[in-house]
């Protein structure tokens, strides 16, 4: 179901949120989680840390990212050197954050306090939305992305 389910809903909803609410969006396609995730902490001089365990993961989708990364999954794992995985991360979350998707959602980085409100019309639309992280200075260490 979630393959047939278009961005328009969110989009629109994006656009009712107060200016200055959203500081970056990107749909999660080919590069995955992990390397859309890296472009906006690139560019925002930021790093980006989801909760791994709140990231929406189609059913089956870890056992098939532990059993069949595509090739693209795996030039992203490589590519994207500066994703960090914090120790109690499940392995197949990391491989699914580097999964190159064909149909993703969307990724908002909103201001805190349009976050929950945000999530909660999402859903009141029928969509699948969650709050899945923070937005943190630049790690000393230059990670751009953290999974913990």
């Amino acid at each position: 179901m979630s393959m047939l389910q278009l961005n328009d809903t969110a989009i629109k909803a994006a656009s009712r949120l107060p200016e200055g609410a959203i500081g970056a969006c990107t749909d999660v396609t080919g590069f995955g989680l992990a390397g859309h995730a890296t472009e906006i902490s690139l560019a925002s001089d930021v790093t980006l840390a989801f909760d791994a365990e709140s990231l929406p993961v189609l059913l089956g989708a870890t056992e098939l990212a532990v059993e069949n990364l595509p090739c693209g999954g795996r030039s992203n794992q490589r590519h994207y050197d500066r994703l960090k995985a914090e120790p109690g991360v499940r392995p197949e979350l990391f491989l699914v954050a580097c999964d190159p998707q064909t149909s993703g959602g969307l990724l908002f980085s909103l201001r805190a306090d349009a976050a929950d409100d945000f999530v909660a019309t999402l859903q009141a639309e029928g969509l699948s939305a969650a709050r899945v992280g923070t937005v943190e200075r630049r790690a000393t260490d230059g990670t751009l992305v953290r999974l913990r």
